[in-house]
């Protein structure tokens, strides 16, 4: 095309055709620009095109942490319930209630003193806020939660870390060897957070035992405080899974 209008061009100006050079000009030029605009319109096609499919694998990525992480908070939560029986357990134990079976009783003693901070994955998170790439999320009600939700992670995990694990540390000071060895090398081995998996355990000098824990200045206190924080984590990991699963549903209308 472009050698045809160079070549009509050369035969209007040799017979000085001024009007009609000029017409063939404008139009050649009409055509460059044309033809830039439509690159340049290609282009910008292309660079959507990455953008909204990076923007669906960060989705994909970010559900599937998400997934991860429900287990995660539901995992603590199972974790504070059974904290919350074991402390319970305790105290009414220091209000003369004995606990009848001294299986549950000496899991109590032992787990209350456990502590575990939810391990949450955060590696895609990271990675968006990191490169700045969360901009490429269109959905502002997806982006704005996610911010919620993490900010909420770091502090819930800042709380257990800095402050709550401090109750059930305190209280292992005070307890630590009111148990026979036998039974603590016992739920080493098979007391987990969550569950005993070991069989029944017999305490000798049963009464002796609990009088012992009567005699401990502080021990009440560190039970309510074990207790109480175990409560309020529960909150936290309510509500965060409440809010992962709601995003988890703005996200699948998204990738439809």
């Amino acid at each position: 095309m472009m050698p045809f209008l160079r070549k009509t061009r050369k035969q209007l100006a040799d017979h000085n055709q001024f009007l009609k050079y000029s017409r063939y000009a404008i139009g050649e030029i009409i055509l460059v620009v044309v033809g830039i605009l439509i690159a340049l319109q290609i282009n910008n096609w292309n660079e959507d095109s990455k953008t909204n499919l990076l923007e669906q694998n960060y989705l994909e990525s970010i559900r599937k942490e998400l997934d991860l992480n429900i287990r995660t908070a539901l995992f603590q939560n199972t974790f504070n319930d059974f904290q919350i029986k074991n402390g319970e357990i305790m105290l009414d134990c220091l209000d003369n209630d004995y606990p009848k079976n001294q299986t549950e009783f000496a899991i109590a003693i032992t787990h209350v003193g456990y502590q575990n901070t939810p391990n949450y994955i955060k590696n895609v998170w990271y990675e968006l806020y990191a490169t700045g790439n969360i901009a490429i999320i269109k959905n502002k009600r997806i982006k704005n939660d996610l911010i919620e939700l993490y900010m909420n992670m770091d502090d819930v995990v800042f709380h257990e870390k800095q402050e709550w694990s401090k109750y059930n540390f305190g209280y292992r000071r005070l307890v630590g060897d009111i148990l026979p060895a036998k039974v603590r090398i016992e739920f080493s081995q098979n007391l987990s957070p969550v569950l005993y998996s070991g069989g029944s355990i017999s305490l000798d000098n049963y009464e002796e035992l609990i009088q012992n824990l009567m005699k401990i200045d502080g021990l009440s206190g560190y039970l309510a405080d074990i207790i109480g924080t175990r409560k309020v984590s529960t909150l936290y990991m309510t509500k965060q899974i409440k809010l992962m699963r709601e995003i988890i549903i703005l996200i699948d209308e998204e990738l439809k």
